[in-house]
């Protein structure tokens, strides 16, 4: 019975590997050809089947560039850029994206608070916890031979060790901090309104934001999300307006 359900699970892993790669075939024909919407939509269809990678968000990205699909382009990249935060490509495709995005708003440049968010978005928290997990079995492993071996250079090592675990312990937390308070979405309409409180009303409209451009949440409910831009203006924006980049 469990060998029959195994190879059940196989056979679809099989036909649901052929499917990803025809579609990969057929969005990579449209993209060559330059039918972008096309591209686009195909692309999409394979982050609908659950399948993730550089290339796909690369050629996504661009597809939507090309389409002048600015809020849709910028979260491609940054989907990619999470996978491989170092690719060359896409680091270029997205400053060059920036440049295009209407009254852009980013952050203010600082070294190194622009090295910890790079660092701590590079990881994600699985990351953090397996390389957690890990130096403890470690270090458990050479407390023990220690106390056979009795030798001074274990004794060195597992206090090397002792250390990289509380640094990994402290780091758990830090992301998993990092991640409650710095929840971030791409706006994707050509023009969104920032309202000042959580309905369609003209008078309470306080300002625009445009497609392209990232902001920060800071609560939300089923239709709105609560936003700070990186200019500081605080207000209400649709949901069905922006991309999560979750």
């Amino acid at each position: 019975m469990f060998k029959l359900f195994f190879i059940i699970i196989q056979l679809q892993a099989i036909v649901l590997t052929q499917d990803i790669d025809t579609l990969f075939d057929l969005a990579n024909e449209s993209y060559i050809k330059k039918n972008f919407l096309e591209s686009s939509k195909t692309y999409e269809l394979i982050l609908k089947e659950g399948y993730h990678s550089t290339d796909l968000y690369m050629n996504l990205g661009n597809s939507y560039y090309f389409l002048e699909e600015f809020g849709n382009s910028r979260w491609s990249y940054e989907m990619g850029m999470k996978l491989s935060p170092f690719d060359k490509d896409l680091i270029y495709n997205y400053d060059k994206l920036i440049k295009s995005v209407t009254n852009v708003i980013e952050p203010p440049k600082n070294n190194l608070l622009d090295f910890i968010k790079f660092f701590l978005q590079s990881f994600s928290l699985n990351m953090f916890v397996f390389s957690t997990v890990c130096f403890f079995f470690i270090f458990s492993f050479l407390t023990f031979l220690y106390k056979i071996l009795k030798v001074n250079f274990i004794k060195v090592l597992s206090y090397i060790l002792l250390s990289l675990l509380v640094v990994n312990i402290l780091l758990v937390f830090t992301k998993k901090v990092w991640d409650q308070n710095n929840k971030f979405v791409i706006v994707i309409k050509d023009e969104t309104s920032i309202f000042s409180a959580p309905y369609l009303n003209n008078s309470i409209q306080s300002s625009t934001l445009y497609d392209g451009n990232k902001v920060k949440v800071n609560q939300e409910t089923n239709l709105w999300l609560e936003i700070s831009t990186f200019d500081g203006r605080k207000g209400w924006i649709r949901t069905e307006d922006i991309r999560n980049l979750d």
